[in-house]
């Protein structure tokens, strides 16, 4: 585990001394909730082992995780409704597609993908269209290829104490918040079989202060294997 740690260490280092280099909006983007990205950077090491593999990012964003994931070596597709990353993403040859994850079929064929990476995404989709997107998630992934997936646990401390004093339990930029029951019932009855599940605790630092956690908020991460069609 040290070894890994270390390898993401480096990467991200080298995407932080890129990162300086850009606007006020990018360099904080990469430091939002790092220890929590550090996870989930952690989790796909830990189970996508064969540095040539290919894991999706759907929803990526800023694309913090495509970079980093790209210098240690994986093949990176990145997914997103917003393409202006684009130009970034082609720059470190990562495939990117623009895409509405809530109605169209990912451009992938069947069971080409190893790892998909799902983070602080559901919370923001219809849950009407989930299952389509699970489903979606379901055909391109190998058999025995994992699905990640995190997100605010609508059943935190935090949640509860914010609607005690009159305060919204959930921001407006989300649809949805869920809690683990609810995801994993979600999960399983689209094929997923649950290998880990657990509660996580983000803190929102740069990589030098990451052994230093503060300012907690409470997350959900279910790592997920794909099961053979019955």
């Amino acid at each position: 585990m040290i070894h890994i740690q270390e390898e993401i260490l480096s990467a991200i280092k080298q995407l932080e001394n890129s990162v300086l280099q850009s606007s006020p909006y990018q360099i904080k983007e990469f430091y939002y909730a790092f220890y929590r990205r550090l996870e989930v950077l952690s989790l796909v090491a830990r189970y996508v082992r064969k540095r040539d593999s290919t894991i999706l990012d759907a929803g990526a964003g800023q694309g913090f995780h495509s970079f980093v994931l790209k210098k240690m070596g994986y093949n990176v597709i990145a997914v997103d409704i917003d393409d202006s990353n684009r130009t970034s993403y082609e720059e470190n040859r990562i495939v990117f597609y623009k895409l509405d994850l809530e109605n169209d079929l990912l451009p992938l064929e069947s069971e080409t993908v190893d790892c998909i990476l799902f983070t602080e995404v559901i919370e923001h989709l219809r849950p009407s269209r989930i299952a389509f997107i699970i489903d979606n998630f379901y055909r391109v992934l190998k058999i025995g290829g994992v699905l990640i997936l995190s997100t605010p646990n609508v059943n935190s401390i935090g949640k509860y104490l914010r609607r005690l004093v009159g305060k919204p339990m959930i921001p407006d930029i989300h649809v949805k918040e869920y809690g683990m029951k609810e995801l994993i019932d979600i999960l399983t009855k689209r094929g997923f079989k649950v290998i880990f599940e657990r509660y996580s605790l983000s803190t929102y630092l740069n990589p030098r202060k990451a052994s230093k956690p503060q300012n907690y908020k409470s997350f959900i991460a279910i790592e997920l294997f794909r099961t053979p069609p019955h």
